[in-house]
C-alpha cells in the first residue's frame, strides 16, 4: 500500500523549486488542502518520519540534505545549492494547534516584563534521546529563558556587583499550555514541578485558567514554589502573573547536567548564556526572536483563527 504521506510531499515537492523541510512541507499539504487522512494526532510527525525514512533507501523517491532544519528534495529533480535556505532566527513552522504557536507571545511578555527581562529559548524534547513513552515531557521544559544582570551597566559597576553577589544571573523554566482546568491543571502542575527542578524559578503558563482554581494553584505554589502566568494573546505585554514563583538560590545541578547532555536545544542555551558572560553582552539573534510591535500584530493576525478556536478571543 503506497504511502500516504509519501504521495502528498511528492505533489507538493514536484510544484516547488527549491528543497523544502518537513515544516514547509507540511504546510504546503493545509494549504493546498490535499487529501490526507491521518490516522494519529501527530500526522506532521508522521510525515518526517516517513521522509527520514525514504530518504534513507536506495531506491527511495526523496533525499535530503542539511541539518537544522533538514530539507527533502526529489531525486529526479536538480536543485541548486543556493536555493537550500538555512532556517531563520524566527519561530520554526509549526502545526497550527500546537502549544508552540504560544510561545513568540510568551516570549515578548518575559522579555518586557520588568520581573523577568528574561531572552528565551524554544525547548523541542523531540531532539533528545528517546525514552520510555511520555517520559520526555515531564523532564524537559517548553521554553527556557534568561536574565542577564549587565545590561546597561558599566563596566566598574559589573565587577562590583559581582564582589556582593549581587543582580546575579537568573534562569527561568516555563511550561505552556493551552488552558488550565479543574480536570487538568494538577498534572500540568505538577509536570512544572518536574522539569524545572533545574532553574531558579518555574512557571506553568496558559491563555486559558479556570479562575476557580487559582486558590488552589496558589495553595500549591506556596507549597512547591511554582508561579502561574496568564497569557493574553492579544496583548501579551498585559500578560498576568497570577502566582508568583519561589526563587530557589540553589538549583538542581543533576538535571541541568542532564537535560545538556540529552538535549542540544538546552545544550545551545547553556553555551550562549556562557558566551554571552564572557563577553558581557547580549547577542539577541543567539535566542528566540522577540517581535517587534508591527510583526506582533502580523503574527496575531495569522493566528487569529486558532486563538478562536481555543475560544481565547
Amino acid at each position: 500500500m503506497a504511502n500516504k504521506y509519501l504521495q502528498a510531499a511528492e505533489q507538493v515537492l514536484e510544484k516547488n523549486s527549491r528543497m523544502l523541510s518537513v515544516g514547509e512541507i507540511w504546510e504546503q499539504i493545509q494549504k493546498e488542502k490535499i487529501p490526507l487522512e491521518s490516522d494519529g494526532k501527530t500526522p506532521w510527525a508522521s510525515l518526517g518520519a516517513s521522509l527520514y525514512t525514504n530518504a534513507k533507501k536506495n531506491d527511495g523517491k526523496f533525499f535530503s540534505q542539511g541539518n537544522r532544519p533538514k530539507v527533502f528534495g526529489l531525486k529526479v529533480k536538480k536543485y541548486s545549492s543556493a536555493v537550500i535556505l538555512p532556517q531563520s532566527n524566527s519561530q520554526s513552522i509549526v502545526p497550527k494547534d500546537n502549544e508552540r504557536v504560544l510561545h513568540p507571545l510568551l516570549s515578548v511578555f518575559v522579555h518586557s516584563n520588568g520581573h523577568f527581562e528574561a531572552y528565551t529559548k524554544t525547548i523541542y524534547h523531540e531532539k533528545s534521546n528517546r525514552e520510555k513513552a511520555g517520559l520526555n515531557k515531564w523532564i524537559h521544559p517548553d521554553i527556557v529563558g534568561v536574565y542577564f544582570p549587565f545590561n546597561g551597566y558599566k563596566k566598574e559597576t559589573l565587577e562590583l556587583l559581582e564582589i556582593l553577589q549581587s543582580n546575579t544571573y537568573k534562569l527561568f523554566s516555563f511550561e505552556m499550555k493551552w488552558e488550565l482546568l479543574a480536570d487538568n491543571y494538577k498534572e500540568y502542575y505538577f509536570q512544572a514541578v518536574s522539569n524545572s527542578s533545574w532553574a531558579h524559578e518555574g512557571y506553568l503558563v496558559a491563555p486559558k485558567i479556570d479562575m476557580d482554581i487559582i486558590p488552589d494553584l496558589e495553595r500549591l505554589g506556596n507549597a512547591f514554589g511554582i508561579g502561574i502566568i496568564k497569557l493574553d494573546v492579544i496583548h501579551p505585554q498585559e500578560s498576568e502573573l497570577l502566582v508568583p514563583a519561589r526563587t530557589r538560590s540553589i538549583i538542581d545541578s543533576d538535571t541541568l547536567d542532564m537535560l545538556v547532555e540529552k538535549n542540544d536545544d538546552f545544550k545551545i542555551f547553556v553555551d550562549r548564556v556562557l558566551k554571552n558572560k564572557k563577553t558581557n553582552e547580549v547577542t539577541e539573534s543567539n535566542y528566540d526572536k522577540i517581535l517587534s510591535d508591527e510583526d506582533l500584530s502580523r503574527y496575531i493576525t495569522e493566528h487569529n483563527k486558532i486563538f478562536q478556536e481555543k475560544g481565547l478571543i
